[in-house]
C-alpha cells in the first residue's frame, strides 16, 4: 500500500510544473498537498476514481488502458518532475489506470485549490495550459507510433522510457518482463521476445532474468527517430 506523509514540504524535490509558479503559489499547493511513496506495481488511480493531480519527485509513473478483453496498451509515462492528471481537475476523469512503474515518490496536489489558483492567477493558468499541451503532443505521438510504428519502433520507445541511469553510468531498464512489455505494447509475449532477442544480437542492449541494460541510447533512439524524426525527447535524462 502507499505511504501517505501528509504536508508535503521535502525540498528535494524538483519540478518544472511547481517551479513555473511563482513562490507563493507553490507554498500553498506544497502545504496542501500530501506525499505518496508507492512501491512498484502497485496502481494508484483507476476509472471512477476521484480527480488527481500528482507531482513526480522520483520514479516514473504508466498510464494505461484496459480493454474488456483484458488486452491493455500504454497511454503514456509520466517522468520525474512532471505532472499527471491536470484533466482531472476540469472534471474530465479520464478511463485509464495508473500505476508506479519502480518505486515512486508524488505529490498528490488539491485538485480543487489548483483549480481555484488557475481561474485567479494567469501564470498558473499559462503553466497548467502548457503541460497540458506537453502533455496532448506526446499522447498524440504515441498514439501515432501505437497506431503506425513497426513492432521495433514501439519496443524501443517503451524500453527508453522507462530507461534510468544508474550510478555507475550503466542505463538500466529495472524489473520488467517480456510479458510485462508486451501488453504495455498490445502486442504479444511471442512478438516482443523476438524484437528483444533481435535488439541483443545487435548489441543494443544486454539481458538478464526480469531486466535489462540498455548498451546504446543513441542507436536506440535512432529506431524511435525513424518513425518521427522530430519525436518528443525520450529515455533518461529526457
Amino acid at each position: 500500500m502507499p505511504r501517505l506523509v501528509p504536508g508535503a514540504t521535502s525540498s528535494e524535490y524538483t519540478s518544472d510544473f511547481l517551479a513555473a509558479m511563482p513562490a507563493d503559489i507553490t507554498a500553498q499547493l506544497m502545504e496542501r498537498g500530501t506525499e505518496v511513496h508507492l512501491p512498484a506495481g502497485s496502481v494508484f488511480y483507476r476509472p471512477g476514481d476521484q480527480p488527481r493531480v500528482d507531482v513526480v519527485l522520483r520514479g516514473l509513473i504508466r498510464a494505461y488502458f484496459v480493454h474488456p478483453s483484458g488486452r491493455e496498451t500504454t497511454v503514456n509515462f509520466v517522468a520525474e518532475g512532471d505532472v499527471a492528471g491536470l484533466t482531472t481537475m476540469f472534471g474530465d476523469q479520464p478511463n485509464l489506470f495508473a500505476e508506479a512503474v519502480i518505486p515512486t515518490s508524488i505529490i498528490a496536489l488539491d485538485p480543487g485549490l489548483l483549480a481555484s489558483l488557475a481561474e485567479e492567477d494567469t501564470t498558473v493558468a499559462r503553466t497548467v495550459a502548457r503541460h497540458l499541451a506537453r502533455a496532448l503532443r506526446r499522447v498524440a505521438y504515441l498514439v501515432s507510433l501505437r497506431t503506425l510504428g513497426s513492432i521495433r519502433q514501439r519496443l524501443a520507445f517503451d524500453l527508453l522510457e522507462r530507461a534510468r541511469r544508474t550510478s555507475d553510468g550503466q542505463v538500466t531498464v529495472f524489473a520488467v518482463t517480456h510479458a510485462e512489455l508486451a501488453a504495455s505494447l498490445g502486442s504479444s509475449r511471442e512478438v516482443v521476445s523476438r524484437e528483444i532477442a533481435a535488439l541483443r544480437r545487435q548489441g543494443l542492449i544486454r539481458t538478464w532474468p526480469g531486466g535489462l541494460e540498455i548498451v546504446s541510447v543513441e542507436r536506440l533512439a535512432a529506431v524511435v527517430a525513424g518513425f518521427w524524426p522530430s519525436a518528443p525527447a525520450t529515455g533518461p535524462g529526457a
